[in-house]
């Protein structure tokens, strides 16, 4: 029994050897990582290989180099911790056509995608098991929001091979984008208080100068307050 035992263990070791002979110096480097990095199923990729290769955005070529330059400033590099972002908020503004609706849409899917390389994205943070985690998208009305996460947002996530492959979302749900381990994309507007009391990991707050504003409420900066 002891030698059968261990024939196996040298027979894996073998195919182990194996398998490594022919794994690329960044696929190396990428598993060493993960030996580091034990709450992590895979190690993700930086903005710009996310935005660029056919197994994620698949974009190379169709981000203007402003806009990609804004991506990584949000999202620099940091192997130690992706989750350390210099910074926690972001205005992106310009006339129309510039790109802002597009460069949202990557942030958001972007950050489903960190989330979504967590083996328990809940016991990361420390969080009661099962809990949700939102990202919100915040328009001028809930129908607006809709038409932005199942127009650019959506399209993002359905020409991507990484999500349709490896973490798709609920389609049998039509209001809101479900991932698994409870990850959501979720619509909402200023008007709107629901969304407190919810786990917002980011949130879009989409054209903030055109939220409705009355002589005893601002609902852009009620929304941004509750978000933050």
């Amino acid at each position: 029994m002891q030698d059968l035992t261990k024939t196996k263990e040298e027979t894996w070791r073998k195919k182990l050897r194996e398998s490594l002979k022919n794994k690329s110096e960044k696929q190396l480097l990428d598993l060493k990582w993960l030996l580091e990095n034990p709450q992590w199923r895979e190690k993700p990729v930086s903005i710009r290989e996310f935005c660029d290769s056919p197994e994620y955005l698949n974009l190379k070529g169709k981000v203007r180099p402003k806009i990609m330059e804004i991506l990584e400033a949000i999202f620099p590099q940091n192997d130690k911790n992706p989750f350390d972002f210099p910074y926690q908020e972001a205005v992106v503004s310009g006339g129309i056509g510039i790109g802002k609706s597009f460069c949202t849409s990557i942030t958001m899917v972007y950050m489903v995608y960190l989330l979504g390389c967590l083996k328990n994205p809940q016991d990361y943070f420390n969080m009661t098991p099962g809990s949700a985690i939102q990202i919100m998208n915040m328009a001028t009305t809930a129908e607006q929001a809709r038409k932005i996460i199942f127009s650019e947002i959506k399209a993002r996530i359905d020409h991507s091979s990484w999500f349709l492959n490896r973490f798709p979302y609920d389609k049998n749900i039509q209001s809101e984008l479900k991932f698994p381990n409870n990850i959501f994309i979720i619509p909402g507007n200023s008007t709107d208080t629901f969304f407190e009391g919810y786990n917002i990991f980011g949130g879009i707050l989409d054209e903030a100068d055109s939220h409705t504003k009355t002589p005893e409420k601002d609902f852009a900066e009620e929304g941004y307050n509750a978000i933050k």
